[in-house]
């Protein structure tokens, strides 16, 4: 009886042993598949961050050639304003008849006697430049909003 208490001791014992080593190798390989799958979405999420990230530059690039070319558009009105100012009181250009007869407040157009432009002239010549001016930078503000919203859709 003893001997037969012994055996079954020992299959029991066997019996356990067997049991722990494979529920141990369960678990391990549950162990390496978590590992895996931590592996795969931690790739994952550092190839996305970098995606952002080059999608971030891009996105930048874009905004500072279109910040660059307004820039660039805005200094093109400022020297449209000077040359057609310029051209004025030059005489290479000439304004439409109705500006051509204004009265300043009643000034004369010219000063004759003394042979100087007068001040009506002047500021009908600056005033057509600050016109050019305002309507080439609406035109450059308008282009460059465009640019920016075509190239974030």
């Amino acid at each position: 009886m003893l001997a037969f208490l012994r055996l079954l001791l020992l299959c029991g014992l066997i019996g356990l042993g067997y049991a722990y080593s494979s529920e141990r190798a369960a678990h391990e390989a549950d162990n390496a598949d978590h590992a895996r799958v931590i592996a795969r979405f931690t790739d994952a999420a550092k190839k996305a961050e970098q995606d952002a990230k080059a999608a971030e530059a891009q996105a930048a690039k874009r905004a500072n050639a279109i910040a660059a070319q307004y820039e660039q558009d805005k200094l093109n009105a400022e020297s449209a304003a000077k040359r057609t100012a310029d051209d004025l009181r030059a005489g290479n250009l000439r304004l439409r008849q109705q500006w051509e007869g204004c009265k300043a407040g009643g000034v004369p157009q010219a000063n004759g006697a003394a042979g100087q432009p007068d001040a009506a002239a002047d500021d009908r010549a600056e005033s057509a430049g600050r016109i050019v001016r305002a309507a080439d930078d609406a035109d450059a503000q308008i282009k460059a909003l465009q640019q920016f919203i075509r190239s974030e859709r």
